[in-house]
Formats: structure tokens, sequence, C-alpha cells
């Protein structure tokens, strides 16, 4: 067989998308023509197809060093350089193409992408509209300008005119979902998918509009069709491995790309569900390797830490993740959560990182009442630190109540109360009193501090009226209802004696956290929380006129592994 047939054959076998078949037979025409920089430039191709570009970068240098007019070479040896990002040499590579040639439109269209990732954007817009003096109806070029100028109108007004150009509707449905308006991106993205079925990049935008939907089956697909297109594409398989929960899948990403952060940092939260402690830990720490400035992976680092019980180097982490990013509030309640865990083995210790705490951040509300709560400072009780606390809690509030077998509503079933009339539910939370004890003879009214809480309640649709206020200044109206009850609340307020002597009701029923029978009154305890004497509180029901007071002591719920003892009152005047 000639060579002239056998690279015939190559490259039809490449035009095939068969390139370990077409290499083959490339490699043996070059050894017959070792210098070939047809040959070199094909093999160059080949390489860069399978996403290799260094080696495509070396054929096509070989290739220049016999053909140094060779326009194709010079593009070629651009876009490989392009594509790993060393931007100078794909510069110098695409301006000799220009010397050559200067009317080719796909040369300054690749310039303006360069210029773009360098941050200028004034030549990038130059090089796309030298594009358009070569071509004045080239679309990829007048897309790049209307992306460039963040013209959404523009992008639009391109998919009508160019019913057929993928990358105008491609475009136009990533500029939707940058504004998440993700039932608009879907509609462009459906139909860049439908012009060009065959397109990774647009597989994979899809499969995250879908996810944003909750389409989950259709994203599913779509990640695999990604994958069945450009296997190599990391954040397809770290996707697909979220979605079914595939250890492979993690680990063929990280094979692709071993500094891929997202690949460990999700893989590690994988390990971690699934009790795999050691080895999440393992991940978090490479992931913490590779780029040490990113506050999450600090915090999620320090969640396996804290349940490891290493609570100083945890906090340690914690406090790195927060110096970075001051106003993420889950950060505030990893770090009072693990203080107070740290308070029960090294007080001292955990004292000193919470006055730092609050030395950096005197006005965040957590520092501040970490602080006031390790030096049992009741005074400088901030009701600011509780509404931020059930605010963050809202959406894990009902789980974790069923998490530490909370025992009230059990305990007031058991009493077999029949509310009835008007009820006030102050401090309502997310509505389970409701959900309880609401029937066709009730009108309830829920009061709390946070506005996330109350969301979560009114979707349960049992209250007649729901209301954001702090308790103390509500019952400062004097309303008078049937019921009042006040459920796992009181641990939360300062000033108890005034809302129980304020509220006005025929019945009044609470609980509180049962304190130290050596304290005569109350106490803030180093979780946080505040402790009342029963017989404390008794007086002040008979103060305030209540002459039939029952009182039941039973565990509140279960902390760490241990009951909270606690007291339900029910008091009648």
């Amino acid at each position: 067989m000639s060579y002239d047939l056998m690279f015939k054959q190559a490259n039809d076998l490449y035009s095939a998308g068969q390139l370990d078949k077409a290499e083959q037979l490339y490699r043996a025409v070059l050894e017959a023509v070792p210098e070939n920089p047809d040959v070199l430039n094909m093999l160059g191709l080949t390489a860069q197809t399978k996403g290799l570009h260094q080696e495509a970068i070396s054929y096509f240098l070989q290739a220049v060093k016999s053909s140094p007019n060779h326009i194709a070479l010079y593009f070629n040896l651009a876009v490989s350089y392009q594509s790993i990002q060393k931007f100078a040499q794909a510069i110098n590579a695409y301006e000799k193409v220009i010397s050559l040639n200067p009317n080719i439109k796909e040369t300054y269209n690749n310039l303006g992408a360069i210029y773009e990732c360098l941050n200028q954007p004034q030549i990038a817009l130059q090089m796309y509209q030298n594009a358009l003096k070569s071509d004045a109806d080239y679309i990829d070029a007048k897309v790049n300008i209307a992306v460039l100028n963040k013209d959404l109108k523009e992008l639009e007004n391109l998919c009508r005119k160019y019913p057929l150009s993928e990358l105008a509707f491609y475009y136009t449905a990533l500029h939707f979902l940058e504004q998440k308006d993700f039932n608009k991106a879907c509609e462009y993205i459906l139909k860049a998918d439908e012009i060009c079925d065959n397109s990774p990049d647009i597989k994979l935008l899809k499969a995250k509009i879908n996810l944003l939907l909750n389409n989950i089956q259709s994203a599913v697909e779509d990640f695999s069709s990604c994958i069945n297109l450009n296997p190599k594409c990391v954040e397809a398989w770290v996707n697909l491995a979220d979605l079914e929960e595939n250890e492979q899948y993690y680990l063929k990403a990280l094979d692709l790309d071993p500094e891929n952060i997202v690949a460990h940092s999700n893989y590690a939260n994988w390990l971690y569900q699934q009790n795999r402690t050691l080895e999440a830990l393992e991940e978090y720490r490479k992931a913490v390797i590779i780029n040490p400035d990113l506050p999450e992976l600090s915090n999620n680092l320090a969640l396996v830490l804290k349940d490891m019980a290493d609570y100083e180097r945890a906090l340690d982490l914690m406090m790195n993740a927060f110096v970075k990013d001051v106003l993420q509030k889950q950060y505030w309640i990893n770090i009072a959560e693990t203080l107070v865990l740290f308070y029960q083995t090294e007080p001292e210790k955990a004292k000193k990182i919470a006055q730092k705490w609050h030395d950096l951040a005197p006005s965040n509300p957590f520092a501040k009442h970490m602080v006031s709560s390790f030096n049992a400072d009741i005074k400088n009780f901030d009701t600011s630190y509780a509404q931020e606390l059930f605010d963050l809690f809202a959406e894990t509030y009902d789980q974790t109540m069923k998490k530490i077998k909370y025992a009230v509503f059990d305990k007031l079933s058991e009493l077999d109360i029949k509310f009835s009339g008007t009820v006030l539910d102050l401090g309502c939370g997310t509505g389970e009193f409701a959900l309880h004890f609401a029937n066709d003879n009730t009108k309830i009214t829920g009061v709390d501090i946070s506005e996330n809480m109350l969301n979560l309640a009114g979707k349960k649709q049992l209250y007649h009226n729901l209301i954001k206020a702090d308790i103390s200044d509500f019952i400062k109206k004097g309303l008078k209802y049937n019921f009042i009850v006040v459920l796992d609340v009181f641990e939360y307020v300062q000033n108890i004696e005034e809302v129980l002597s304020s509220v006005k009701c025929d019945t009044l029923i609470f609980n509180i956290e049962k304190a130290d029978s050596k304290n005569k009154t109350y106490e803030l305890c180093y979780n946080g929380r505040i402790r009342h004497n029963p017989e404390y509180i008794k007086n002040i029901l008979l103060q305030s006129g209540y002459t039939d007071i029952k009182d039941y002591e039973f565990d509140l719920r279960q902390e760490n592994s241990a009951p909270v003892k606690g007291v339900l009152f029910i008091a009648k005047k």
C-alpha cells in the first residue's frame, strides 16, 4: 500500500472518530517520511482531539520546523496552547497566523476569548470586531460581543435572527441561569440541544439547569450523555456521583483530575455521610492542601474533627473559615456548638477561645452569647442570638426535635388537655404545637422571633394568624386568650417574671429547664440556655394571681445521650 493511500485511509479513520486506529496509521506513514508536516499535523490533531494538548504541541512544533509558513499548523498550535491556558504562546501563534493570512475570522475570535480570560475586555472586543470585518455575518463573534457586553436583549435577538445557532441559544440559557431564571434558561438550552445534540457543553449546561429545577432523572440522563460525548468531563462525573451516590464515579473524576477541589470535597462529603469518618477526613485534608483559602473546606474538615471529639483543632479550623467569611452564619453556629462541647472537657480553654472570638468580632451575637454563657453573665444576654439561632435552625428543627426525643408534646397529650377557643402559641417555631393540638374548636395565633420558623409554620396552614415579634414585646399589647402556651421558649428568655406576670389568659401552659437546686432563681448555663428553679416560678405565678397551679417534672429531651430535666406548668386564675 502506498504512503499516500495509507495517509488517506488514516484521514478517513480520523474523520470517523476512530482515533487510535488513525494514529497507528499516521505513525506508520511517519516512519517512512519522518518530517512530513502534514502527517505531523494530523498526529497533532489526533492528540488534540483526545485532549492530549502537550503531545499535540510537540507534533505541531516539529511540523513548523520543516514548514514555517504552514498556516494550519500555527492555528492548531495556538488552539492547544489556548486549551492549557498558555496564553502568551497561544497569542504568538495566532499572531503568526495573522501575519500569514489576516482574513481568518476564527483567529480573531479565539484571540478575543483569550483576552477575555486575561481580563482585557477592550482588546477582546476589538478582536471580535476584527472577526466581523472578515465576515460581517459571523455569528460566533456576534454572540461573543453580546456576552462580553452582558447584553441579554441582543442575545435573544440573535436567537431570533439565527434560529439554527446553538451558540446563541447556549449563551442565552447561560445568561438566564446567572439571573436565576431557571425556567427561561431551560427553554433556551432545550433549543440549543435540539439544534446540536452532540455537544458535551450543551449537555452539561442542560443537566445543571435540570438539577436546579429538581428534574433529577433528566439531569442524570444529561450528565451521562455529556460523559458519553466527553469521557473526560470531570464536572459531569462528580455531579453524577452525587446524584447516584456512586463511589466509583468520584474515583473516576479524581483519576482524571487529582487536583480537583470539588471532586475531593464532594467525595469527602459522601464518605462522611457513610460514616467512613477517617477516609472523609483524609479527602478533606487533600482538598485543603490543594486550596487552603476556601473557608468551606476548613469548615467541613472541622466538622469531621468535631465528630471525632478533636474540638480544639476543629475550632481552629472553624475560626479560620470564619475569618475568611465572617458573614456565613452557618460558621457561627458551628463554632458555638463546638465551644459548648469543648467546654465540657476543657472549660478554661473554651473560655479563652470564646473570648478571642468575641474580641475578633465584638458585634457577632453568637460570640457575645458564648462569652456571656461561659461566664454565667445573664445581664448581657442578647435576644438577637435567639433570632439568628432559630433562623439558621429552622429547616432542620423538626428533624432535630425527633432526634433528641423532644417529649413536651407527648406530656401534654398524656395529660389530655382539651384546647378550645383562642390559643396563643408564644415562640411557635415551625408550628408543631398546632400540628398536634389544633382542632375545629381552636383559633391559634403563633408568635415567633424567627422569620424562617414562621414561614415553615405557615406552610402547615393551621394558624389563624402568625406574627413576627419578640414575645416580651408582644405580651405588652395586653390581649387576652383562652389558652397561652409557651413551650421550650423560656430557656432563651431573660425576663421570665415580666412575661408570666403580663400574659392574660384563662389557662397558661409552659415548660422550663430545671436549675440546680442550689440556685434559688435562675442561671445562664454554659450551653447558652437559661434554667429556672421551679419554686421561683411557682412564687411568680402566685404573685401574678394564679391560684390553680400544677407542675409535672419529666425529661424534656436527650442532650449528649443524657436526659434534660424539666418541669411543665399548668396554671389557672
